[in-house]
């Protein structure tokens, strides 16, 4: 295990804090989780006074390292662990991998504002075939008959694994038509 002193900050939440703790565990490197559970906590006292750049939810504070934002957390922390085949063994591959992270995101983003809608039971079939579908479409043909995106494990694997235990619990009887993501995904979960 790499000693380190890395503090996560998140709500008390899987969200957009999970994928960053997933690879903190599975990197090796030694952190904390801060979870907030009030408002206040956050707003009226961390976000002006820990000296972020870009203060927000996902951070990672690593000693002098002040990041937020959780896509800069995924690059980073394979990084810091000396896992750079995380996010690619080759250039092309880094290049593949941030392809599918774009994807994804534009799978989760409308997944996630569902979750918040008010609206929800009403607008989630809607959201599905005009946002989710098409891109979920994709991602399944890319990833085929491999176990991996890219045969081998990268960071677009831990946040496909995430998304794809919300897709599949908002939308059960349209992801029986994905059996290898939910398949990638059980494979994930059985990782160290």
């Amino acid at each position: 295990m790499v000693d380190t002193n890395i503090t996560l900050g998140y709500w008390g939440i899987r969200g957009r804090g999970q994928v960053p703790r997933l690879l903190l565990a599975y990197t090796g490197l030694k952190w904390t989780n801060k979870a907030y559970t009030t408002r206040e906590e956050w707003f009226q006292t961390d976000k002006q006074n820990l000296g972020l750049p870009f203060p927000n939810l996902p951070y990672l504070i690593d000693g002098k390292v002040k990041l937020s934002e959780s896509d800069a957390l995924l690059r980073y922390i394979p990084k810091r662990a000396g896992k750079q085949e995380l996010l690619g063994k080759t250039i092309e591959d880094e290049a593949v991998v941030n392809n599918i992270l774009g994807v994804i995101h534009d799978v989760q983003t409308p997944t996630l504002t569902l979750c918040f809608n008010e609206k929800f039971e009403e607008e989630k079939e809607k959201v599905y075939q005009d946002k989710i579908k098409g891109k979920v479409d994709l991602l399944y043909k890319f990833l085929g008959d491999k176990d991996w995106f890219l045969g081998y494990l990268t960071v677009a694997d831990f946040r496909a694994a995430e998304a794809v235990s919300y897709l599949e619990g908002i939308w059960p009887t349209h992801f029986k038509e994905y059996p290898k993501l939910s398949a990638l995904r059980n494979r994930f979960n059985l990782l160290p």
